[in-house]
């Protein structure tokens, strides 16, 4: 056998049987006891509104001035009727100013004027909480030790693969890329 031909190839074969030793580098699994899904409470503020309804009652007439004449015609009347002479002009004179103050005040408690509504919205931001769902826990055990982890997608088995000191070995999951954009570009270019 030519000694120059054993030589590499035993180089090739020594490199090969190291990359091979790494390859075979021990696997851990520890079995999954319980799966069950994660929940955080995410808060949020949103503007509420709400429609509110004003009443507000008009004058039955045009304003308080119906109810001052009317009392101040009626006080004068009465006024008239007291004394002679000169004190009957002033107690007419004060009748009216009287009955007018009355007449006036009467009005303003008078209700029979038409109501009239009108609609204003009123607004608030008030907090939200709801509570979403954002992964799995999963409890799994390992060499007699239970560990607890949240993954983003729950495990597709009765078992995971983990480190040997326990941690999880799976790596996280990404989102699907969508390679069409780039596809449709290389097409283009």
């Amino acid at each position: 056998m030519n000694m120059r031909m054993l030589k590499p190839s035993c180089g090739v074969l020594a490199v090969a049987c190291l990359a091979g030793c790494g390859a075979m580098e021990r696997q851990h699994f520890a079995t999954v006891d319980k799966v069950a899904p994660h929940e955080i409470r995410v808060t949020e503020t949103r503007q509420v509104c709400r429609d509110v309804v004003d009443q507000q009652r008009l004058p039955e007439r045009d304003g308080l001035v119906g109810g001052t004449v009317a009392g101040a015609v009626i006080g004068g009347l009465v006024g008239n009727q007291v004394g002679g002479g000169n004190g009957k002009k002033l107690a007419t004179v004060a009748g009216a100013v009287a009955g007018g103050a009355i007449g006036r005040e009467v009005d303003k408690r008078h209700e029979n004027g038409k109501v009239v509504q009108s609609v204003r919205q009123e607004c608030s931001v008030q907090p939200q909480t709801r509570t979403v769902q954002d992964g799995f826990e999963v409890t799994y055990s390992f060499e007699g030790k239970q560990y607890t982890a949240v993954l983003p997608i729950a495990p597709s088995g009765e078992t995971v693969r983990v480190n040997a000191d326990g941690s999880l070995a799976m790596a996280q999951p990404t989102a699907p890329r969508d390679t069409s954009a780039a596809s449709d570009d290389a097409q283009r270019g």
